[in-house]
């Protein structure tokens, strides 16, 4: 089973800071939150993953009264997201009690165990 969110985590941190959580209420924004939603073993040989479906969903937190900021963030972190192989499965745009922004976005790839390729 593969472990990919410290690779995404770090690769997401050029756009903004990264949690592994979702923030909580004194948390200062913009934030990106990454989920592991799904990590199924898809191919098994010889009685060893090769390839795992994985989905990721990331929470772009943008701090901004309008969602303009909170989509700049969302389009920089999608453009990351396919340029490693994730296919982006769902978004949306939600606003949060207070009036924040929060974009969800969800990805999917067949993670190659071995070479660490992702196949969309």
């Amino acid at each position: 089973m593969t472990d990919i969110l410290p690779f995404i985590s770090g690769k997401l941190s050029a756009v903004a800071r990264v949690e592994l959580q979702f923030p909580d209420a004194k948390t200062t924004l913009p934030v990106i939150t990454i989920t592991e939603a799904a990590n199924i073993s898809s191919v098994v040989l010889d009685n060893t993953d090769r390839l795992s479906d994985i989905t990721i969903q990331l929470d772009i937190f943008g701090g901004g009264k309008t969602p303009a900021d909170t989509m700049e963030l969302a389009v920089s972190a999608d453009k990351i997201m396919a340029v490693m192989g994730m296919r982006r499965i769902s978004a949306n745009l939600i606003c949060e009690a207070g009036g924040k922004w929060r974009k969800t976005m969800r990805y999917r790839g067949l993670v190659d165990e071995i070479s660490g390729y992702v196949y969309n």
